[in-house]
């Protein structure tokens, strides 16, 4: 388990790829879990338990959806196990890192926020890197394509859960 958990951090430090981890339902099962659940504590900082969760799951399908659908166009879909596990497990534990730093921007400490808002887009920044790299390996391209790849995701990501869960009326 330490070895897998040090194989998502290798990928999160752009040393390994997601050809590193096995090809593995259950360990794509279980990254997925782990997505989840770590998006769903990070969401409970804004939502309602069930919004978060919700959320997170329709986060989970828009990532394996567009991998599936990237993959497929490259002719590549073999590659999709260790690809979504690799998205999967290395943001859970992108997010387990950020959780302290989103806690901390909805608690009021004056000058501080500027900082804390600086360091959460460098989160943000080094997630769609993260991203942008693992697609550079799944789709044997650059990593300027697997990180635009990465933004057209995040940016998908961001319409489909922002109309689902933060409508204003």
């Amino acid at each position: 388990m330490l070895r897998l958990v040090l194989q998502f951090w290798r990928i999160c430090l752009l040393r390994a790829g997601p050809q590193d981890l096995p090809a593995s339902w259950a360990l794509e099962g279980a990254a997925l879990a782990a997505y989840v659940a770590v998006g769903t504590l990070d969401g409970l900082i804004q939502l309602t338990l069930w919004n978060a969760l919700l959320a997170n799951v329709v986060e989970a399908f828009v990532l394996v959806s567009i991998t599936h659908i990237v993959l497929w166009i490259r002719d590549l879909p073999r590659r999709a196990v260790q690809t979504i596990t690799a998205l999967a497990g290395s943001s859970a534990l992108l997010g387990l890192i950020a959780f302290p730093l989103l806690s901390a921007l909805h608690v009021d400490q004056g000058a501080l926020v500027v900082v804390q808002a600086l360091l959460w887009l460098l989160l943000v920044a080094w997630q769609i890197l993260i991203y942008g790299h693992i697609l550079r390996h799944a789709l044997d391209a650059s990593l300027v394509v697997g990180v635009v790849v990465a933004l057209v995701y995040v940016y998908i990501l961001f319409k489909v859960t922002n109309a689902l869960f933060l409508q204003t009326s």
